[in-house]
């Protein structure tokens, strides 16, 4: 998966944010690939969950500052991903470096991501450009 123009939503600070999780997935996609351990799995996993948790805090306080009217939404999709992040952990740790838990995860990124960046964060973009607002 890999950060293209397209998907930015104009906004230097979340843009490198998105960029770096894209990053990330592409880590986890790419130990998965060469079939590396635990050791290496596992600490990228738990980079993501805390990394996720980190720019969907600044992504909600640039909302929250700026009444955006979607805040609610937006925070509910983030508190959703979040978990399934985290249950996906739980269950790895629980079964171990299993190729259907990983894949699993990798799709949930994926589309999450995506779908979520395309929709809802190219929404609030708009929402910033049409009220003339900055998203810094």
């Amino acid at each position: 998966m890999k950060w293209t123009n397209d998907i930015s939503v104009g906004s230097l600070a979340v843009d490198n944010q998105h960029k770096k999780l894209f990053d990330t997935i592409d880590k986890l996609m790419e130990a998965c690939n060469q079939r590396k351990g635990k050791d290496e799995i596992e600490p990228t996993l738990i980079f993501l969950y805390k990394y996720t948790q980190i720019h969907f805090k600044d992504e909600e306080k640039l909302l929250l500052d700026n009444h955006y009217p979607k805040y609610e939404e937006q925070k509910r999709s983030h508190d959703k991903f979040t978990e399934e992040i985290r249950q996906a952990i739980q269950q790895y740790n629980e079964e171990g470096a299993n190729l259907t838990v990983l894949l699993n995860v990798l799709n949930k990124c994926n589309e999450w991501l995506l779908v979520h960046i395309m929709k809802m964060d190219k929404e609030y973009a708009t929402f910033f450009k049409e009220k003339n607002l900055k998203m810094e």
